[in-house]
């Protein structure tokens, strides 16, 4: 039988097409690969830390998720190593996601025990903001929902850091961020420190009637 024979747009038509197969074929075998490191984000955003490091850039958008992933797990030491290595990079790398990472850094100190660095980090927060909305207010406006907002949390996370010195002072702490912008995330911290103050409060009436 004699050959089929193929015109010159019919075969670059086939040759894409099958082109386009095995492309497929070979990105569903990588990504059943590697869909054990997906089944969570921290094993995803980890996977992507390795790789960034194997490849000598590890960019600020994977060091902010893969912080982020290990505070929600709980490895708040870890946390801090990588969220310090964000707060390395070159600001201008950085954008506007330097406020919440310097907030779930500040969370994680504070998990992890370091309340000086906490609260170190967060009033450099605060000043920095502070000084942006004086700015925006000097120029005849103000600063957007999201910055307030901000700025109440980190008043609110300032607040749970100072509970251990000066329970007066952590009051008016939350007080100050509520004023400011009550979101969720602010009425959570406020609950916290309710409770963290009455368990303050048992402690000590158990200690005056161990001392008295």
């Amino acid at each position: 039988a004699e050959a089929p024979r193929w015109r010159g747009g019919a075969w670059v038509g086939w040759y894409r097409i099958a082109t386009s197969v095995m492309l497929v074929v070979a990105y569903a075998k990588r990504t059943a690969m590697r869909a054990p490191e997906w089944n969570s984000s921290l094993t995803l955003w980890e996977s992507a830390y390795k790789l960034g490091t194997e490849r000598g850039l590890v960019t600020p958008h994977t060091l902010q998720n893969y912080a982020t992933a290990l505070a929600w797990e709980g490895e708040y030491e870890r946390a801090v190593a990588v969220f310090e290595m964000f707060e390395a990079k070159p600001k201008d790398e950085l954008g506007g996601t330097i406020h919440n990472c310097e907030l779930i850094l500040s969370l994680s100190y504070r998990l992890a025990g370091k309340l000086e660095e906490a609260t170190d980090l967060l009033n450099t927060m605060i000043e920095r903001m502070l000084l942006n909305r004086q700015e925006a207010m000097a120029e005849g406006g103000d600063t957007t929902s999201g910055q307030k907002a901000m700025l109440a949390r980190a008043y609110a996370v300032l607040a749970l850091c100072t509970t251990h010195e000066d329970t007066r002072a952590a009051a008016k702490l939350m007080m100050k961020a509520n004023a400011i912008q009550p979101d969720q995330m602010v009425i959570t911290f406020s609950r916290e420190l309710d409770q963290n103050m009455a368990d303050l409060s048992t402690l000590s009436r158990h200690l005056q009637v161990l001392l008295g």
